[in-house]
């Protein structure tokens, strides 16, 4: 059976019904983000938003997102810095530990650490 155009609620009114059955669903802690995605058409909040909402309201799993091909991967929320930390390929340590100085005259080096010689 058919509707006609004159049965369906306009698209406003029916986006505002489905933003409203979406919020109740979203953990409290994160309506507000999800809100003013929807309500301000703010471009990082609507990632925040999707990130979460992806991740079943996990924020620590957005930092361990491991969806590589998901094109937001590079725009990821809650990163403390977009630039990752260089590792030494083999014990994790970061490059600023495995490029420490040489030990200048007059010291020596236990680990990372340089000290005076007796």
């Amino acid at each position: 059976m058919k509707t006609t155009n004159s049965q369906r609620p306009d698209t406003g009114t029916l986006r505002k019904q489905k933003i409203a059955r979406r919020l109740a669903e979203i953990p409290k802690k994160y309506r507000k983000i999800y809100k003013k995605a929807v309500e301000t058409n703010s471009k990082t909040e609507a990632i925040k938003a999707l990130c979460l909402e992806c991740v079943c309201w996990q924020k620590n799993e957005i930092i361990n997102c491991s969806c590589l091909a998901c094109p937001l991967y590079g725009l990821r929320p809650f990163l403390k810095s977009r630039q990752p930390a260089k590792t030494d390929g083999f014990s994790g340590q970061t490059q600023a530990i495995a490029d420490r100085t040489v030990p200048k005259q007059g010291q020596t080096e236990i680990g990372p650490v340089l000290i005076a010689k007796p």
